[in-house]
């Protein structure tokens, strides 16, 4: 959990988590637990670590097991785009998507960022989703 200092931030933040947890806890009843995905059956991943640069660092160490058990799929990571010439040179890491969010960083029109960020992730199918 992150700590945020802005009250403002805090109280939008609180909201948004508690609506959140609303609209998604039917998903969550229906949701059944089974066994891992099959590795031939999973060829994208993504890895989302886009808060702070330092969060990016944790995140690295997941990557080459994620590579060994996944062997043919295409790993995409998603960090902050401070983090970006950080992940460049990582011989695990396909593809490299770069979004600021705005609740933790400002931006200069962040809705229609995060909209027109939105719809670019979800023309992509991804199979796996690790945050």
């Amino acid at each position: 959990m992150y700590k945020i200092i802005n009250r403002k931030k805090l109280m939008a933040t609180a909201v948004i988590d508690t609506v959140g947890r609303i609209l998604h806890a039917p998903i969550g009843w229906l949701r059944r637990s089974g066994p891992p995905p099959d590795p031939e059956s999973v060829r994208d991943i993504l890895v989302i670590r886009t808060a702070y640069v330092g969060d990016v660092v944790m995140a690295l160490p997941i990557l080459q097991p994620l590579k060994t058990r996944y062997p043919n799929a295409k790993i995409t990571f998603l960090a902050c785009h401070a983090a970006v010439p950080l992940l460049k040179p990582n011989p695990f890491i396909d593809d490299i998507l770069a979004y600021t969010p705005f609740w933790f960083y400002k931006r200069a029109n962040p809705l229609r960022e995060y909209f027109a960020f939105r719809r670019e992730l979800r023309k992509r199918r991804f199979d796996m989703v690790i945050e």
